[in-house]
């Protein structure tokens, strides 16, 4: 039997949309991986292998976002400039050139240690939460967060006692 959708989307259509907008940085791109992950989620469902939405949207909408960011990086911008850098303060021009190079160097990142990263810094989610999200062990959660630190830090070619990019959770 499937679940009352309008209920699942109203649930937890904040919290898609949330997911996706702090990966792909975008309303648009974001609204679009929410979608995209509704339907995937819509398609699991019909086949009955959802026990848990909010892990299961969650995964969905961190890798459908990785996904995009690689792409949008593989085509780069039609015009070279992001249109957030339009009339901004320097700044906010600063925030977001960091949070680009950070989009780019997490879609670098294998996907489990990209999602694992991105649960963990984007949506502070717990081990123990990204372990049932991603269906995993807290223990798998932990390595694969170890390595995408590692990975990062050479692909933004940082001292390991900066801690600019990223912080401790």
């Amino acid at each position: 039997m499937m679940p009352d959708w309008e209920q699942i989307v109203d649930a937890h259509a904040r919290l898609v949309f949330g997911v996706a907008f702090r990966i792909v940085g975008q309303t648009h791109d974001a609204e679009d991986v929410a979608q995209e992950t509704f339907r995937e989620a819509f398609e699991l469902a019909a086949a009955g292998r959802v026990t848990d939405w909010r892990g299961c949207l969650c995964r969905i909408a961190t890798f459908r976002a990785i996904d995009l960011v690689r792409r949008r990086r593989k085509f780069g911008p039609l015009d070279g400039v992001p249109p957030s850098a339009v009339d901004e303060p320097l700044a906010k021009l600063e925030a977001r050139e960091l949070s680009d190079r950070l989009q780019a160097a997490v879609s670098e990142l294998p996907r489990q240690p990209a999602a694992v990263f991105a649960l963990t810094y984007f949506e502070n989610l717990s081990r123990d939460e990204i372990a049932a999200a991603l269906e995993t062990t807290p223990g798998a959660v932990s390595v694969a967060l170890f390595k995408a630190r590692k990975q990062l830090q050479q692909i933004l070619q940082l001292d390991p006692l900066q801690k600019e990019v990223y912080h401790e959770p």
